[in-house]
């Protein structure tokens, strides 16, 4: 997952977007840094930008971003590597930020509802396991590009909803999507989850 922090003095973008290869040739003596970076952080010399939320200007810098931020610092909570972020009363789960490779999504976050928010994951390569313990809203291509990963599994004893056929898109070594075995059946029949009919299992 890319999360951008963008600070032109004080300002701080937060969500995400992807990469612009002209930003990072921005500068060259940070490149392989900034590639590797959750945050992108851009120096006030390079910063003479008008970003305003949900603009395409300025190579969409501000396309995807939650919320831009003209004073304070980074609202972004670190909580067991999962980085949280609320805003407007929503709790969103923007990315990974830890070395494991299976992981057990928190029920919660700070005993509240959260939503996983799109290109969370994205490109997680070295990912291989998700498990969804507890049904959350998971927005569209939020482990797209996740090559490595090989199983989902949500045990919640209703069925998740998905509203986005994408959310696993190009996961290439995806091949089993374990369920509860009452609830196969309407996985299935579901008009989403039926892309990936052929891969909705039983847990044992």
């Amino acid at each position: 997952p890319q999360l951008f922090c963008m600070l032109t003095g004080k300002m701080s973008l937060i969500g995400y977007r992807p990469s612009q290869k002209s930003e990072i040739e921005l500068n060259t003596a940070r490149e392989t840094q900034i590639v590797d970076l959750k945050e992108l952080l851009l120096f006030p010399n390079l910063s003479k930008l008008d970003i305003t939320k949900g603009s395409s200007s300025n190579g969409y810098v501000g396309y995807f971003a939650l919320n831009i931020k003209t004073s304070g610092s980074s609202d972004i909570v670190n909580k067991d590597n999962y980085l949280f972020y609320t805003y407007n009363n929503t709790n969103y789960l923007l990315g990974y930020v830890g070395t494991e490779t299976e992981l057990v999504l928190p029920n919660d976050y700070n005993g509240q509802n959260y939503v996983i928010n799109k290109y969370a994951f994205n490109n997680c390569r070295s990912l291989t396991s998700i498990n969804l313990p507890k049904c959350v809203y998971v927005y569209d291509s939020v482990f797209y590009g996740c090559s490595s990963l090989k199983t989902v599994t949500l045990g919640a004893p209703q069925m998740c909803n998905l509203l986005y056929s994408n959310v696993f898109s190009n996961c290439s070594n995806l091949t089993s999507i374990y369920v509860p075995a009452s609830l196969v059946d309407t996985y299935k029949a579901n008009s989403v989850w039926s892309w990936y009919s052929s891969k909705i299992v039983p847990i044992a």
